[in-house]
């Protein structure tokens, strides 16, 4: 009896232990079927996003085709130098090598003409033909605006070493009250306050040099190399040398675009087209979500001709607020195969070798291509900072830029970095001073300090990294421009308004 009990009693714990096993392996099932569920849902929900975000940029293709990009191509920023510009070279009409041999025989076509390295006839040329027959006077100059002698120094004699305000800035109310952004007709004075400097001058260049090391921006003139640039890029370019004898004493001529014409060979380039005045940088292709009612601020066209756009550009002749106006531009890099590499060769002054000690690139191995852009009257480019340094160039015509310290950022209104037209300002210009609903939304720009500058053919303008910018085309005008590295000394002033930069641990930070 004893055996039989302790029989049945064995059998019992070992039914038990098998049920407990049972039950915990049950148990264990359903616990992986949970988590298998959650993570197939996870996975299906993450799908669904993704798959949502690519269908949205592919609704807005077209919206940021060919953006405002160097090159319109990707960068490898793992590279350094000539070899990080271009990954995808764009479709083209003419191979890219024969259109940069192109260019350079059209040089050498018309210095058969006009020998190079006579700088004296291209400075006469310039200064005669392309440029304002008086220096422009200026509130700072005259000293009647109640100026302490403090804040007193002359443009055109600057000191050996920045003044502790310069470059001196007025009230943006000041400012655009006596000159507003949409009338291209100079006043009689300006609000300019940037020393201006002489190449050709050792002594007035080193005092440029001191200025551009304390990163601060400047206007230099009568560089041989842009002189020659402007000349050929406006002077009629006949078989016959003497074709503008006759013309010695008319002064300001309209300027031939022949050159230019043979230089670009009917090439099909990027245009920005508006009904009014205002040319609103944008770009789509990072931003997730677009503002709600946003649209593109300009049509993005890719089939102008410079003849076409010069053609377009010549009829406007007003300041009328609703009249279509085109923005030409093209950008060249260094290499053969790169689109118009012969700028490079007609530019030397934004020669990339590292080993040229080049005033106009601080920075070779952080340069980014020449960039130009053909401006006609009323065209204006909204206030914005550019993330580099800049030389601005000008080869023809005239373009006021109006000027900020970094230190204004916070008095731009400047759209978000997540916005289409990030880092540039909301705020219209043109209507400010008189409009009550802007400065009930934006009052703290009529507090912002700005100083202005009118460029001629032959000028650069030396831009530090995040100088704000505001450009009006006064007429038909040739810019372009080329940048060179990044500097941190005015970084805080960029994140205080909430656009979070990369810190330098070097010297510049």
């Amino acid at each position: 009896m004893m055996n039989s009990a302790a029989e049945a009693a064995a059998d019992h714990n070992h039914h038990r232990h098998n049920y407990s096993n049972n039950k915990h392996f049950v148990f264990s099932l359903q616990k992986l079927a949970r988590v298998f569920l959650f993570t197939s849902i996870l996975y299906i929900f993450l799908l669904s996003i993704i798959f949502s975000h690519l269908s949205s940029q592919q609704q807005h293709d077209d919206a940021y085709q060919q953006l405002p990009f160097p090159f319109n191509m990707q960068r490898d920023n793992s590279l350094r130098g000539p070899e990080r510009m271009v990954k995808i070279a764009p479709s083209r009409e003419i191979n890219q090598e024969i259109l940069n041999i192109n260019g350079v025989s059209v040089k050498r076509e018309y210095e058969e003409q006009y020998p190079p390295n006579d700088f004296r006839r291209s400075k006469e040329y310039v200064y005669k033909k392309l440029r304002r027959p008086y220096e422009y006077q200026t509130f700072l100059q005259t000293k009647d605006n109640n100026l302490q002698d403090y804040y007193y120094y002359d443009i055109y004699n600057c000191p050996s070493t920045p003044p502790e305000h310069y470059p001196f800035a007025w009230n943006s109310m000041d400012v655009l009250q006596n000159w507003n952004p949409g009338n291209t007709t100079e006043p009689e004075r300006l609000h300019h306050s940037l020393c201006v400097f002489d190449y050709s001058n050792e002594t007035s260049f080193q005092m440029a040099q001191t200025y551009q090391k304390a990163e601060l921006p400047f206007l230099i003139r009568n560089i041989p190399e842009l002189l020659q640039t402007a000349e050929r890029w406006n002077r009629p370019f006949t078989t016959d040398n003497n074709n503008d004898k006759d013309d010695e004493n008319n002064t300001h001529q309209q300027s031939s675009h022949e050159y230019l014409s043979k230089l670009l060979q009917g090439q099909k380039e990027m245009a920005e087209h508006a009904d009014n005045p205002h040319f609103m940088y944008f770009k789509t292709q990072h931003v997730i979500q677009l503002p709600n009612g946003w649209q593109p601020p300009m049509e993005i066209l890719h089939d102008m001709t410079f003849d076409e756009w010069y053609e377009r550009a010549l009829a406007v002749t007003t300041d009328d607020y609703h009249q279509e106006r085109y923005y030409f531009r093209f950008n060249g890099g260094p290499l053969p195969q790169h689109p118009h590499q012969f700028l490079y060769n007609e530019l030397p002054i934004f020669d990339i070798n590292p080993n040229s000690n080049n005033f106009f690139m601080v920075d070779p191995s952080e340069a980014r291509g020449i960039n130009c852009r053909f401006g006609m009257k009323g065209i204006i480019a909204e206030t914005h900072y550019d993330q580099s340094r800049n030389f601005i160039v000008v080869m023809g015509g005239q373009r006021r830029y109006i000027l900020a310290h970094p230190q204004e950022c916070s008095k731009m209104a400047l759209y978000p970095v997540n916005h289409p037209s990030g880092r540039h300002s909301a705020i219209d210009w043109i209507s400010y001073t008189e409009d009550a609903d802007q400065k009930r939304r934006f009052p703290q720009f009529a507090k912002a300090q700005l100083s202005e500058v009118v460029l001629q053919a032959g000028d650069a303008l030396y831009l530090p990294t995040f100088w704000f910018h505001f450009i009006v085309s006064l007429n038909v005008n040739y810019q372009c421009n080329a940048r060179s590295g990044m500097t941190y000394e005015n970084v805080k002033y960029i994140d205080d308004c909430g656009f979070k930069l990369p810190k330098n641990s070097g010297i510049n930070k």
